[in-house]
């Protein structure tokens, strides 16, 4: 699911874009899947999201997606750990052994947490839009145009090095700043 509807571009172009608009809405979700890919996180809302670890040997583990909203529950090797007493949870995705003890080295862990926002962060939305509307306004990606013997320059918008075909640009990169984990 995109970040931000068609009708949301459409306000932010000043143009009419209908929600149902695929153009728009296929634009949109370029643009999230650029975002995920860049931050490493699905950002949305997961609840009860199962996760296999291996042990390291030290008292934290660190849990791939933030920011984290609940912890189900943890087993060590097959045994259920307790909240408070075995273990602690931070929104970070810090996951802290108690008592002296450690993550066993190797050993199976499987957690089952809730992660990610009820509401898209604003800084996320604003990225969103910003790389749909470029590609909107632009979709050959022209970066240069000249009028007299006309000459045109591509590689802006769109690359075959990027896997979603929408690029962010370094000042949207660093935007996302407060969201990455």
């Amino acid at each position: 699911m995109a970040f931000a509807t068609p009708s949301e571009l459409g306000d932010l172009l000043n143009v009419a874009i209908a929600d149902e608009d695929t153009r728009a809405q296929q634009l949109l979700d370029l643009a999230t899947d650029a975002i995920c890919a860049e931050i490493g996180q699905a950002i949305v809302e997961v609840s009860d999201d199962s996760l296999a670890l291996r042990g390291n040997g030290t008292r934290v583990l660190i849990l791939p997606e933030i920011p984290v909203t609940e912890v189900a529950s943890v087993e060590l090797d097959g045994e259920a750990l307790v909240e408070d007493t075995d273990y602690t949870w931070s929104a970070a995705g810090v996951l802290r052994r108690l008592g002296g003890d450690v993550w066993t080295q190797d050993a199976p862990i499987t957690v089952v947490y809730s992660h990610g926002y009820e509401t898209v962060p604003k800084v996320v939305r604003l990225v969103c839009l910003q790389a749909a509307a470029r590609a909107w306004l632009n979709p050959a990606g022209a970066t240069q145009e000249t009028i007299g013997s006309y000459s045109v320059t591509y590689g802006g918008g769109f690359s075959s090095k990027s896997s979603t075909g929408v690029l962010l640009t370094s000042d949207e990169k660093r935007i996302l700043d407060p969201v990455r984990p």
